[in-house]
């Protein structure tokens, strides 16, 4: 689908052309060629955020480091990014906004009561509009309306620490 679209694309740049004097072929073609590469530069990415530790189905301790990596992630925009637990039960616990660094790198200390401890949860990063006030709805349950999931890791939290 995508080899048709650039065929036609440069089928009808090539009768464009060719409809133009000789002597301003070259201008038509640059500026042909300008408009492409700032309709392109408009395109935006969608923000990207992976959880690189712990990994899927990893054993941590009660009190732990969760690393991750983004992309296309502007500081400037319109939302803000948190990460939250959920329990076994589904029950929904905000643990803080993420500090994205420059190069899109972050870190982020976890620590969970001993009522965690032996237990499954799942770490979700999401994506929260500027102007909403919560992130988990009253009773707990899910996400409020608004926010986005990015990405999760299912982890199983050991209640005492491994060496």
């Amino acid at each position: 689908m995508a080899n048709n679209i650039i065929e036609t694309a440069l089928s009808k740049i090539k009768e464009i052309i060719e409809i133009i004097p000789s002597e301003l072929r070259l201008v038509a073609l640059f500026m042909i060629i300008s408009a492409i590469l700032i309709g392109l530069s408009m395109v935006k990415s969608d923000p990207t955020i992976d959880i690189l530790y712990p990994e899927h189905n990893q054993k941590v301790d009660r009190h732990f480091i969760i690393k991750g990596k983004s992309s296309n992630i502007n500081n400037a925009t319109e939302s803000n990014y948190y990460i939250v637990m959920f329990d076994k039960d589904g029950d929904c616990y905000s643990q803080g906004k993420l500090n994205i660094s420059k190069s899109g790198e972050w870190s982020k200390t976890l620590s969970v009561g001993e009522a965690w401890g032996d237990k499954t949860a799942t770490i979700k990063v999401v994506s929260v509009p500027s102007h909403n006030n919560a992130i988990c709805t009253e009773d707990i349950k899910s996400l409020t309306k608004g926010v986005s999931l990015l990405t999760e890791v299912i982890i199983d939290i050991q209640s005492e620490q491994t060496n």
